[in-house]
């Protein structure tokens, strides 16, 4: 069996022809393997296959900044994707700092949830320290220890005694990454929100309600 992709690696950019003739030997090995009768094991299998599409991904990636590069509109680019150009920019994107010029981190912090986790464990313990300790400059100044007490029993007083935590999402805002955990408490149910600066300080914390079902 043949693999015709070699083709795709004219007219591209260095490092898109270098991802490109990567994919097109791992393509090759893969798939000539069971001719030559070397055909190796189930798992091993699973793992060059996730070579490839890890290959592949790098490939689009690069070719979408070379198509950006050409002048190429994230619409059109969306459009070949099969996505919207907001879904194309915020994947293969690099957002620019409007105050600093700098490239933005278009990637959210990676151990955000299990830092969101931590916080609301600390509220519910009443570890007031263990969550201002956390906070950066501009949230140390806004809410204190005594304060964040006084709004923790004025949500009992709401909803009642806290009960348990659902899953975390997270999700990335500009300089932070946003958190969104579901509480449930024994009268209510609230969401607390918890948003990290890259150092993985704490940027904003927030109980609201849930947002209604679409």
């Amino acid at each position: 069996m043949h693999v015709q992709c070699k083709d795709i690696v004219y007219n591209m950019s260095t490092d898109t022809r270098a991802i490109a003739a990567a994919l097109h030997h791992q393509l090759t090995e893969l798939i000539a393997r069971p001719v030559l009768q070397e055909q190796p094991d189930a798992i091993e299998q699973i793992r060059r296959a996730l070579r490839i599409e890890q290959a592949a991904a790098e490939l689009v990636g690069s070719a979408v900044l070379s198509a950006r590069a050409d002048g190429a509109t994230w619409k059109s680019i969306g459009e070949v994707l099969g996505i919207t150009r907001q879904a194309a920019f915020q994947r293969f994107g690099k957002p620019i700092d409007p105050q600093t010029g700098e490239t933005m981190s278009a990637a959210p912090l990676s151990d955000a949830a299990a830092k969101a986790r931590l916080v609301i464990d600390s509220l519910s313990t009443n570890d007031w320290d263990a969550v201002t300790a956390q906070f950066d400059a501009a949230m140390r100044s806004a809410l204190t220890a005594d304060s964040l007490s006084a709004a923790w029993t004025q949500i009992a007083r709401t909803v009642g005694a806290f009960e348990s935590r659902g899953t975390t999402t997270v999700s990335r805002a500009g300089h932070v990454t946003v958190t969104n955990t579901p509480l449930d408490f024994e009268g209510g149910e609230l969401v607390a929100r918890v948003s990290f600066n890259d150092d993985g300080s704490i940027a904003g914390l927030f109980l609201t309600a849930p947002e209604p079902a679409a």
